[in-house]
């Protein structure tokens, strides 16, 4: 016999959506973010320290935050794409015990 698996759609969709919400945040944010490093750069702010912090935003900072935006909507996409796959079965196996 075969292991009974269930899913709650309420929760996943919940969860679906709170990944996505939360990788719209970010996204805002890192725009915001890339705004104010260009008015620092823009404002003048010269020096070794500005050099360092320019650096570490551009080539760490930033490229991190988006790769986590890019994991938060993957991980929406999954949940979405397990909860279709799941929709998809039980309505199959339904259709098997449906009297024509």
């Amino acid at each position: 016999m075969a292991d009974r698996t269930e899913l709650n759609g309420e929760q996943l969709a919940q969860m679906m959506k709170k990944f996505q919400s939360e990788a719209d945040e970010l996204n805002q944010l890192l725009g915001q973010t890339r705004n104010k490093i260009g008015t620092l750069r823009s404002s003048g702010w010269v020096g070794r320290g500005s050099d360092q912090f320019y650096n570490e935003m551009e080539s760490l900072v930033l490229p991190a935050v988006q790769r986590l935006v890019a994991a938060l909507n993957a991980a929406s996409n999954q949940v979405n794409a397990i909860m279709k796959i799941y929709d998809d079965a039980q309505n199959q196996a339904q259709s098997l015990y449906k009297l024509e």
